[in-house]
């Protein structure tokens, strides 16, 4: 059950036919991994987390590298950005140099994307 934060801050997405609180219930419980680099990926994280989805993974490069595109001014990493985005929100990062089974990683999550 969504507490009351949670309502009023998912509540644009709870009043759409198409996800409700039902679905915005699975949505905090999802897991999506995140491949790749540049803006779009910062961007589909951005929004991955300000939708709620629950454990965002990201395999990266450098996975403390700060997500300055949006504000240049903030030296934050991934995880430290998604989560004082959304609280709700459970970061994990892989460094790619480092991720010896993929198919491993990618099997402890519902949907990836890979971005170029």
């Amino acid at each position: 059950m969504l507490s009351d934060p949670q309502i009023e801050r998912y509540s644009r997405q709870i009043i759409l036919p198409q996800v409700g609180g039902k679905g915005q219930e699975k949505l905090l419980h999802a897991r999506m991994l995140v491949k790749g680099s540049g803006l779009v990926r910062t961007a589909a994280l951005l929004y991955l987390a300000a939708a709620g989805v629950g454990t965002i993974g990201v395999i990266a490069d450098d996975p403390s590298i700060v997500l300055s595109a949006f504000a240049p001014e903030q030296k934050e990493t991934i995880a430290t950005a998604l989560t004082r985005l959304n609280p709700d929100c459970t970061v994990v990062t892989y460094r790619a140099r480092e991720v010896v089974d993929s198919q491993q990683v990618v099997n402890e999550y519902d949907l990836v994307l890979s971005l170029p």
